[in-house]
C-alpha cells in the first residue's frame, strides 16, 4: 500500500515492478511530509506516469513493461 487511502494492483513482470512501487511510495511520503496530508490520487497518478514515460523515452534504458493501476479517492 502506498498510503492509507490507496490500493495499487500490479501485474508482475520482474524487478521493475518493485522499482515503480518504491517510487510511488516515496512520492506519497514526500508529499505527506511536506503538506501533512495524503497525496491526491490525481497527483500521484501524474507523477508515476511521468516517471514511467521518462524511462520509456530515455536513451539507453528499457521501458518498464508493467501495468500499474492506482485506485483511490479524494476527500
Amino acid at each position: 500500500m502506498v498510503t492509507e487511502p490507496y490500493w495499487n494492483g500490479l501485474q508482475w513482470n520482474g524487478t521493475r515492478l518493485s522499482f515503480i512501487g518504491q517510487k510511488a511510495r516515496k512520492l506519497a511520503q514526500q508529499y505527506y511530509m511536506r503538506y501533512g496530508e495524503p497525496i491526491p490520487t490525481s497527483q500521484l497518478v501524474q507523477r508515476v506516469a511521468y516517471i514511467m514515460q521518462e524511462y520509456t523515452q530515455s536513451g539507453g534504458v528499457r521501458p518498464f513493461g508493467v501495468s500499474f493501476l492506482i485506485a483511490g479517492w479524494d476527500s
